[in-house]
């Protein structure tokens, strides 16, 4: 695991080590380049190529190419000063190389981190504060400490006069300005080349008509066919057709490509931006393709913004409508006169219908008549109060059965006009489910109430919560009477005393004597009578809630029906035995 991560570590170091070295080459190079457009005194050129590739190349890999940076501008500047034939200016040009060096590398570190910074993460061109901060931080401000440093070295070192410094620190803050906005948007955006997918056939056909418009633009501007000394009237609409119809990357592209066709023509001494000298041509020239690229850049940032809003916009909605079309309750958008707008999949299940039938529908045309008071009292608290509902109403079904529903909803201002936004939840299935419950109730109470014997149902204090008809004739009480009392007013004294000791036994635990068997007990009636009853008590535990139920039926008549029989036989025996008592005598 150590030996790979020293082998991964060797790789990282030798492919930034090789980052570094084409860095630096590619800067002498594209320096030598420019300096094909030098303006004297001090051979600074109006348009500096390598200061955009730093920028990118610095935003793109990171803070370790800055050594490449240094070391390309500072042999760049030795190969631009330094007199190989006598040697005599070696410490100036060593001097003012160093210089040169630092201040390109403070440039390419102080506008990449200022734009980072400002932008806090956020895509370089994605809005036009962005593209500000990059004018701002990554062109103006990282442009004018390479110039303050470049143009100091060479006046200290006596490449240039000091009367020319303003002159020439601002001919250098400006080109390096004009490098950055030209290639560094071109190079950071140069990976959305792999990207065709949107151009399509009529993409196509735009993109050649602006190609044969844009090459007449680029031949008049050559054969100085224009009666104004700087072409912008001309460029600006084409550049801004190109920016709000076709990718940022397109755009860029051909941005680059009239500059450079401006800054060629300007070179060999021809064209529109060319003068009487070619100092002035050159400054003309750079404010020219200053105020394209910095208005263009604007413009990409804005439509960029724009179009970010819109997508995210889209991706809202159509995020909207999935959740809407996925939400297990109906949705339905209507306007005030009851016109259905916007309906999702089970709102119109509810209705038996598919979507597109019934969006030609109207809310009336689905609400039965019978409703219509009761709706007229919803709309009026829509319009006092913003909302309405929640009520119970039923909607008719395409099969013309009646659907119970549930409905609330709220009023809306879409685009200044009122519409409302309601919820439906089908409400069928717990319907019937009461149904049923009221049936088994019913059903229960009738058997409850009918049952021969007297039942009394109670919680584990013993208050009554259950009290059958049969009871209420063995009693004498109604069942109002006595429901929420405890069961105690039903047992005469002293056995009152002992059935608060039996449940407060049973609750701690212990066993009792009486849950589950059954037993004579006397009960007490309304009137004071006692009756003589026999019970059975069973216990039952549902929802964490103790139960008791006691079964009681009344042997008053039993009991009488034995005490005639206990003296019948009484009388029988005592018959018997003065039979036999006549008979001994």
């Amino acid at each position: 695991m150590l030996a790979n991560r020293i082998n991964l570590s060797k790789k990282v170091y030798l492919l930034r080590i090789t980052e570094i070295a084409v860095l630096a080459t590619v800067y002498i190079l594209t320096a030598r380049l420019g300096q094909l457009f030098a303006i004297d005194p001090g051979n600074v050129t109006p348009i500096w190529i390598p200061s955009g590739i730093i920028f990118a190349a610095v935003y793109l890999r990171g803070y370790y190419l800055l050594p490449g940076v240094f070391a390309g501008a500072f042999l760049g500047n030795i190969w631009a000063y330094f007199d190989f034939a006598d040697y005599s200016n070696v410490g100036a040009s060593l001097f003012s190389a160093t210089l040169n060096g630092l201040g390109d590398s403070l440039c390419a570190f102080l506008g990449v981190y200022l734009v980072r910074r400002a932008a806090n993460n956020k895509e370089l061109f994605g809005n036009a504060k962005t593209v500000g901060h990059f004018i701002v931080y990554g062109a103006l401000v990282g442009s004018a400490v390479s110039a303050l440093l470049g143009v100091t070295g060479l006046a200290i070192s006596g490449f240039l006069p000091w009367s020319e410094y303003l002159y020439i620190w601002q001919t250098w803050w400006v080109g390096d300005t004009v490098g950055v906005l030209l290639f560094a948007p071109l190079l950071i955006y140069i990976h959305l080349w792999r990207d065709w997918r949107w151009f399509d056939y009529t993409k196509q056909l735009e993109l050649a008509l602006f190609s044969v418009l844009f090459c007449l633009f680029c031949y008049l501007l050559v054969q100085q066919y224009f009666a104004i000394q700087l072409p912008l009237i001309l460029a600006m609409p084409l550049l801004i057709w190109l920016v709000f119809r076709f990718k940022v990357h397109i755009a860029l592209s051909f941005l680059f490509i009239i500059s450079t066709v401006a800054i060629l023509d300007t070179s060999i001494g021809s064209g529109a931006l060319f003068g009487d000298k070619l100092n002035q041509a050159l400054v003309e020239l750079q404010i020219f393709v200053l105020t394209i690229n910095m208005t263009i850049l604007v413009f990409i940032g804005a439509v960029r913004e724009q179009r970010l809003a819109s997508e995210q916009q889209a991706q809202s909605e159509s995020h909207s409508r999935r959740l809407l079309a996925d939400l297990p309750i109906g949705v339905a958008l209507c306007d005030m006169q009851g016109n259905l707008r916007e309906v999702n999949q089970a709102y119109a299940n509810i209705l038996g219908r598919s979507i597109e039938e019934t969006l030609k529908l109207s809310y009336w045309d689905i609400t039965p008549k019978v409703y219509a008071d009761q709706e007229q009292v919803q709309i009026r608290n829509l319009n006092l109060h913003g909302r309405y509902g929640p009520y119970e109403k039923e909607y008719i079904h395409r099969d013309g059965r009646m659907v119970p529903v549930r409905l609330s909803g709220i009023k809306l201002q879409v685009d200044g006009e009122e519409l409302i936004w309601s919820s439906v939840e089908d409400i069928s299935e717990r319907k019937r489910a009461e149904e049923q419950l009221f049936a088994s109730e019913l059903r229960y109470k009738t058997l409850f109430n009918s049952a021969a014997d007297g039942i009394i149902i109670t919680d584990e204090l013993g208050n009554i919560h259950s009290f059958n008809k049969m009871a209420e004739y063995i009693f004498g009480y109604s069942a109002h009477e006595v429901l929420g009392k405890n069961v105690s007013i039903l047992v005469p004294a002293p056995h009152s005393a002992k059935h608060d000791k039996y449940i407060k036994a049973f609750k701690q635990g212990r066993t009792s004597s009486i849950v589950g068997t059954g037993r004579e007990v006397p009960g007490v009636r309304k009137d004071g009578n006692v009756v003589p009853l026999y019970i059975a008590i069973s216990k039952n535990e549902e929802n964490n809630e103790t139960r008791y139920l006691a079964v009681l039926h009344d042997i008053q008549q039993e009991k009488l029906a034995q005490q005639k029989l206990q003296h019948a036989k009484e009388q029988a025996d005592k018959a018997n035995k003065a039979k036999s008592d006549f008979l001994s005598a």
